[in-house]
């Protein structure tokens, strides 16, 4: 007897036995615990948000990178303008 793919129903030749796959996961209803992907936007959406403080600091970094960068990009426009 022959089973829907044409190959013998015989069982003896396969290479993977039932019993050495593991078991079915569980359903999504059974389980207590969900990864957050499964959760997605509302994982996201229920956590409290802080304003993020950067401290002095920081303030005086961001102000240093602008203006290096300012001088930087009028330097370079400048020194290429024919």
């Amino acid at each position: 007897m022959e089973n829907h793919f044409g190959s013998p129903s015989d069982n003896s030749d396969d290479q993977y036995p039932v019993a050495h796959f593991p078991p079915a996961p569980m359903p999504l209803h059974e389980r207590q615990w969900r990864h957050p992907s499964e959760l997605g936007f509302v994982a996201i959406a229920d956590r409290p948000h802080a304003p993020i403080d950067i401290g002095r600091r920081g303030r005086g970094l961001v102000v240093f990178s602008c203006l290096a960068g300012s001088i930087l990009v009028v330097s370079l426009l400048l020194a290429l303008t024919p």
